[in-house]
């Protein structure tokens, strides 16, 4: 009898749909444009597309968008994008765990919302 259980785990997405690529003051770029891609991508890595060899979970932990301030997100992208995340890793074929990471707030470090949409 096997009861091994298989955890996935994945951090610091910085999903930003529709937005342009984020380039940091020391002209390092982040790809915001791609996040629909870049999430696909990470799904693709951990599901097969016949659902075989499924994790038992997925723990996310954390940095899920681009809030917190550092990004200018503006709060309705935040809410937006916090949700589509959501809807998007809980249509998954395993139970997700969201842990909120520095970035899963808008300016001013609220979480509430974060909190409100995970539960």
């Amino acid at each position: 009898m096997n009861n091994s259980k298989t955890i996935a785990l994945c951090t610091d997405t910085h999903l930003w749909y529709g937005s342009s690529n984020y380039v940091a003051k020391d002209g390092r770029t982040q790809l915001q444009a791609a996040s629909a891609e870049i999430q696909a991508a990470l799904f693709d890595s951990l599901f097969d597309s016949n659902h075989h060899n499924v994790p038992d979970l997925l723990i996310h932990l954390g940095d899920w968008s681009c809030g917190g301030g550092s990004f200018n997100m503006p709060f309705a992208d935040f809410c937006a994008v916090q949700q589509a995340a959501k809807d998007a890793f809980c249509a998954l074929p395993c139970p997700v765990y969201a842990l909120p990471g520095n970035h899963d707030c808008p300016a001013g470090g609220d979480y509430s919302f974060f909190a409100q949409l995970w539960g």
